[in-house]
């Protein structure tokens, strides 16, 4: 007992070994350490590299486990205690039991047998362990897999959907080109045929003049107006000769070859490996300053801040065009279902109605505590993390959620779990998913590492998620939602976006930096594209990604 003792004793300085937080310590891995209830539950038998691992209590440590005879009463022998253990049969038995059928047996001790028995137990504890930390790793790279190929399987459908439109914008450019080519060819048929006719009908008017002035004189009784005009009237001769008239003709229309659908269309060919997970980048666009804050409206408005001044830009013939600028200090940006700009002030929040660039306060108050993250929800609730004026990062329970309702009227206040233990530490980034799950990115410490809490409506917390990996320190910066309702995290430090899914459970992790886009500062998702805000060669950049089937 003196060592459990020892381990109470020393719980105030100690720390979690996994998430290096939680100071109450209920758990002991034969390989990482000391370890938290949530950890233990949640993290450790995630990691791959935890495979094999044994856990037990803390409280049985140091124990010893003790066989009393007098408590093994013989199976076959009423009366009788069991005071010997046969290896043979793997059962205890007592004096008359080895006299009568165990003699050749190899006997030992009770206790020794227990001991050997708990031994085995011990193995077959530990083989189940192992199995099941490599079936809960076998889980997670198959729903990592299923997310990829899902994403992967998005994406081809979109690019077979986009071919048939690409192959009938084509056939469209070409039918139109061919009517073009048709008319021109047209025009110069009926032209030569035209002429030609008139050229006919000309001659073909002279000779029905001549025939009429002919028959007059056939006619006639004159002798001196016959012979008078004899002498002017020729035998009508014609060049035209409809044996020999030439021109062009209308062209036949050959019809391509749509029979192999297969070659105009495209087909679909066998993947042996799993893919990685593709980023196709679609679009880039420069701007004049940095970006630390990213939101794209409905209307593909583009709001964008550096922490002093907020942006209002539009995308006009390739470009970004700024509209109007805003010169305030705010920590964050969030628009309203009416598409009214929100950013914070110490104590509130400060809106731009749509269409306007006056600056208006709101009630959405949290004095005396000051905002340090906000959210617009999708149904236009209104999220602020709010933090007492107690020391940084101290876990003291002044660290508050309010859900308020546009006129700042209080729904519901987060703050501690169903223990009654505070909840958060410092909340930097929040965001609501389709399920109404709230994300939030809590930083734990002053060199910005941090984990990621996701709470039901109704304040229970789902998971919390400190990174899929030991080897880097988790540092998460901002949080957002796709449309199925996985979350997407930026860790901001370590260039990567961590994939969670609705619940924050680990799917899979992008590094930031094979995109090749420069450092990523920001990022925000509509719809199916994801919007990074990134500085690459002294120019601040916006690169649109395609993210379907995330």
């Amino acid at each position: 007992m003196a060592f459990s003792s020892s381990i109470r004793k020393g719980q105030a300085a100690m720390v979690c070994s996994s998430c290096k937080i939680d100071q109450k310590l209920k758990w002991k891995c034969s390989e990482c350490g000391l370890l938290c209830s949530r950890c233990k539950e949640t993290v450790h038998p995630r990691l791959k590299s935890t495979y094999g691992h044994f856990i037990i209590d803390i409280k049985d440590v140091g124990k010893l486990n003790k066989v009393q005879a007098e408590e093994i009463k013989c199976q076959e022998h009423v009366g009788l205690n069991c005071s010997i253990f046969c290896t043979h049969c793997g059962v205890p038995i007592c004096n008359d039991c080895r006299a009568k059928s165990h003699e050749t047996h190899n006997l030992v001790k009770l206790s020794e047998g227990y001991e050997m028995v708990l031994k085995d137990l011990q193995e077959v504890e530990n083989t189940i362990v192992q199995e099941s930390n490599r079936l809960s790793v076998s889980v997670a790279t198959l729903h990592e897999s299923r997310f990829i190929e899902n994403a992967s399987y998005t994406r081809m459908k979109k690019e077979i959907e986009s071919q048939e439109i690409s192959i009938i914008n084509a056939a469209k450019k070409q039918k139109q080109k061919l009517l073009i080519e048709l008319d021109d060819n047209w025009d110069k048929v009926s032209w030569s045929l035209d002429n030609g006719n008139a050229y006919v009908q000309e001659n073909l008017k002279t000779l029905l003049q001549q025939k009429d002035q002919v028959s007059h004189l056939l006619q006639s009784k004159n002798t001196t107006e016959v012979f008078a005009a004899s002498k002017h009237i020729l035998k009508p001769t014609s060049s035209f000769q409809i044996e020999s008239f030439t021109y062009n003709h209308v062209p036949n229309f050959t019809r391509g070859e749509i029979e192999n659908a297969r070659t105009m269309y495209g087909s679909l060919e066998k993947v042996n490996e799993r893919p990685g997970l593709f980023l196709p980048v679609l679009k880039q666009f420069q701007t004049d300053h940095e970006i630390k804050r990213i939101i794209v409206s409905s209307d593909n408005t583009i709001w964008t801040s550096n922490l002093q001044t907020i942006f209002k830009t539009k995308i006009s013939h390739g470009s970004l065009k700024t509209v109007s600028k805003l010169h305030v200090k705010n920590t964050g940006i969030a628009l309203t279902g009416l598409k009214d700009l929100l950013f914070d002030g110490k104590y509130n929040l400060r809106r731009v109605s749509n269409g306007t660039e006056e600056i208006k306060e709101t009630l959405l108050n949290v004095h005396p505590h000051t905002v340090t993250a906000f959210h617009v929800s999708h149904a236009n609730d209104i999220l602020i993390a709010a933090s007492g004026n107690t020391e940084a990062y101290s876990n003291d329970g002044q660290r508050l959620l309010i859900s308020m309702d546009q006129n700042g009227n209080r729904k519901k206040v987060y703050q501690r779990d169903r223990n009654f233990r505070p909840l958060f530490t410092c909340i930097i980034s929040i965001f609501t998913n389709r399920e109404n799950n709230i994300g939030i990115v809590d930083n734990t410490s002053d060199d910005n590492r941090g984990k990621v809490m996701v709470l039901q409506e109704n304040g229970e917390l789902r998971n919390v998620y400190t990174s899929h990996k030991n080897d880097k320190a988790f540092k998460p910066y901002t949080i957002e939602s796709t449309f199925p309702g996985n979350f997407v995290v930026l860790d901001l430090v370590n260039q990567n976006l961590h994939i969670l899914n609705q619940e924050g459970r680990f799917i899979t992790c992008c590094d930031m930096k094979e995109l090749k886009v420069g450092y990523v500062g920001a990022f925000c998702i509509r719809d199916s594209l994801l919007y990074i805000g990134c500085k690459a060669r002294e120019k601040d950049m916006i690169h649109t990604v395609d993210i379907s089937g995330w």
